[in-house]
Parts: C-alpha cells; sequence; structure tokens
C-alpha cells in the first residue's frame, strides 16, 4: 500500500499580453528602396551568364567533361 500523496503544484501565471506592434510605413517603404538600390546596384555583373569579370569566357567553354560535351 501506498500511503504517499501527489505533490502540490502551485499555479502559473499567465502569459502577458502583447498590444499590437505599431508599424511606421515611411521607415518600411525608405526600408524597401534600399534594398531595391542595393539590388539594382549588381546589374549585370551579378548574373550567372555575364559573371563579375567582364570579357572573360563564359562558363559554357570549349573544355570537355565527364558528359562527353
Amino acid at each position: 500500500m501506498c500511503f504517499s500523496k501527489a505533490p502540490k503544484v502551485k499555479p502559473v501565471a499567465s502569459a502577458p499580453t502583447v498590444g499590437p506592434e505599431i508599424v511606421d510605413d515611411t521607415a518600411v517603404n525608405a526600408a524597401d528602396e534600399d534594398r531595391k538600390r542595393r539590388r539594382q546596384m549588381y546589374g549585370r555583373q551579378a548574373t550567372i551568364l555575364a559573371g563579375g569579370n567582364p570579357g572573360a569566357a563564359s562558363p559554357t567553354g570549349a573544355a570537355k567533361t565527364a558528359l562527353g560535351s
């Protein structure tokens, strides 16, 4: 026979309520414009085909590969 009692559990405090977050539209728009400007700075040099080195050979050269092309 077991005469032990279950341990008493203290009540847990409820989670704090968080109000809606105020978003500044001008700050969001400025960040979007800055991101867009930085993306456009790379331009053509960031594409796969053009590469970062103008005048360099394209990545598809005449060298043989394992596939034989």
